[in-house]
């Protein structure tokens, strides 16, 4: 689907040049868009009527030239120009018209080509052919992002990301995968987690500054062939579920730097349960507190040094070591030493993932989120 005010710019700028009043309207005489001096007398369903059936011509009409602007999907429009150089306003007008029309339908055709190579279920052959129709290269390197968006946003969010790409003057493709998520494929000339992840960071900030939508975009394994995006779908799609459950502040996240929750999310729920209930006495998490939460989740951000984290918790060095010691009175652990704190982050972290996800295989004890 062109955009009015694409079509609106390329009449106002062949006006500009040709001295022409332009009207694009469809079969019907509706104005679709307009770029004239003045007003327009003449109605434009009578000029439209001007045109026989099956004429590819210019037609002559008062004042007016009038072409027929072809599009292989059927649609019917008419490109009208006034003026001294009336005709070749409407000749130039109307070739301009088609070649948006193919420009729009071709972009439409590589999203539904996308969507269809995203799904794993169509043979090399499809792929090989189609990607010859639409011009697609074959051997390019190419990185996936996957955006998370709210439903409302996604046809807005789309409309930026190509702009974005269009700026980057690279190949891409654009679909939406679902209602809430937006699938995009960038060429690059080679396999850097540095420039993916920058990229990630321009469409988000990008969609931020000029829609003000909020986002969460993953990147996925990079790839040199068509047929192996899937396997990149679904990693920058399992990158996106830890990520909502792990880290819920992280806006931009690759798929290849989950560390260890991609470890913890692939784990069977049975297996996180049992781990939980060998490592605490039932429902220990559920009872600490926000500010114990706080304490432990600063303790870890600040590689269990106790001075670094009392400074940034504003608490006396020994506010903080009491804490600690109840802590492990009531778990068992003790934080401040390497191996207890390494089982109580995983702890921690299979925990949240039974109660984000609600998963449970097996164990019906007391660690059941099912």
């Amino acid at each position: 689907m062109i955009s009015v005010r694409l079509i609106n710019k390329v009449l106002s700028d062949l006006r500009d040049i040709t001295g022409a009043d332009l009207l694009l309207t469809d079969a019907g005489g509706k104005v679709l868009a307009a770029a004239a001096s003045g007003s327009i007398s003449e109605k434009p369903s009578v000029l439209t009527a001007a045109v026989p059936e099956g004429e590819s011509g210019t037609v002559q009409a008062g004042s007016w030239y009038i072409r027929r602007v072809a599009d292989a999907d059927g649609t019917e429009l008419f490109i009208a120009a006034a003026g001294e150089a009336g005709e070749l306003a409407a000749r130039v007008g109307s070739s301009e018209m088609e070649a948006l029309l193919i420009a729009a339908r071709e972009k439409t055709d590589k999203g539904r080509f996308l969507q269809s190579v995203l799904t794993g279920t169509v043979p090399a052959a499809y792929i090989h052919q189609e990607a010859v129709r639409l011009r697609i290269r074959e051997d390019a390197c190419r990185i996936l992002f996957l955006a998370e968006l709210n439903e409302s946003d996604c046809e807005t969010a789309i409309q930026v990301f190509r702009a974005v790409l269009a700026a980057a003057r690279t190949g891409g493709m654009i679909a939406a995968a679902d209602a809430s998520h937006v699938t995009i494929v960038y060429e690059t000339p080679r396999k850097d987690r540095e420039d993916a992840l920058l990229l990630a960071h321009t469409l988000l900030d990008t969609l931020n500054a000029e829609a003000m939508i909020p986002a969460r975009i993953a990147v996925g394994t990079p790839v040199t062939k068509l047929e192996d995006l899937p396997g990149s779908f679904a990693d920058a799609r399992m990158a996106l579920d830890a990520c909502r459950v792990f880290m819920p502040d992280r806006k931009v996240i690759a798929c290849d730097r989950l560390g260890i929750s991609r470890l913890i999310w692939e784990v069977p729920a049975s297996l996180c349960e049992r781990f939980l209930r060998e490592t605490f006495p039932e429902d220990v998490l559920e009872e600490l507190d926000e500010e114990t939460m706080l304490t432990i989740r600063r303790f870890f951000d600040c590689s269990l040094n106790i001075s670094e984290t009392a400074r940034q918790l504003y608490v006396h060095r020994n506010t903080l070591v009491y804490r600690l010691e109840k802590l492990e009175k009531l778990t068992g652990l003790d934080i401040r030493k390497f191996d207890d704190a390494m089982s109580f982050r995983i702890a921690m972290m299979a925990h949240e993932r039974l109660r984000q996800t609600g998963k449970s295989d097996s164990f019906t004890g007391g660690y059941n989120y099912g």
